[in-house]
């Protein structure tokens, strides 16, 4: 069986080709453009064809997501010794739960009720600003306590997520 080369050498000799020429230099300048002309053609395709196989992907999880999800909790359920964990040959289907949290998502209304009810809570560098991670545990201590959320706060509820992990990269 031939092979062929799809890219042939135009290389002349390296022993005996040298830069000493406009038309050598314009050579080497042609063979640089082709290739940067064929790595961009190479990364489009690429492209194309990640976004066609994440599309395949999102596509089948919209059709069987919800049904696997559904028979990871029936086997689970089943599991007598109350595994959160399914283990699969191609990867391994999950269930965890993410406790309730509180978060500052609006530092700038943060500040402005920290300026006037915790002062202590304003940081001075370049510009006024809130500190964020204190800011963050006064508001914790609010909600438990007085059941209050802080302005520029929100709290997420505890829930549980179901996660996809497969074997190494």
């Amino acid at each position: 069986m031939q092979t062929v080369d799809i890219h042939p050498q135009e290389t002349p000799e390296a022993s005996t080709f040298c830069i000493d020429s406009d038309r050598a230099a314009d050579w080497l300048l042609a063979r640089y453009a082709a290739i940067d002309a064929e790595i961009a053609l190479v990364e489009a395709q690429a492209a194309d064809v990640v976004k066609r196989l994440r599309s395949d992907r999102e596509r089948l999880e919209y059709l069987f997501g919800g049904q696997l999800e559904q028979y990871v909790r029936q086997r689970l359920a089943a599991d007598p010794a109350g595994r959160r964990s399914l283990i699969l040959l191609h990867g391994t289907c999950q269930f965890r739960t993410v406790p309730a949290s509180v978060k500052v998502y609006e530092p700038t209304v943060a500040l402005l009720w920290a300026r006037e009810h915790r002062p202590d809570l304003v940081l001075t560098t370049t510009r006024e600003e809130v500190d964020t991670h204190a800011y963050r545990e006064i508001a914790v201590a609010a909600l438990e306590t007085t059941g209050e959320i802080l302005p520029g706060c929100m709290q997420s509820a505890a829930k549980e997520t179901f996660t996809l992990k497969f074997g190494s990269k």
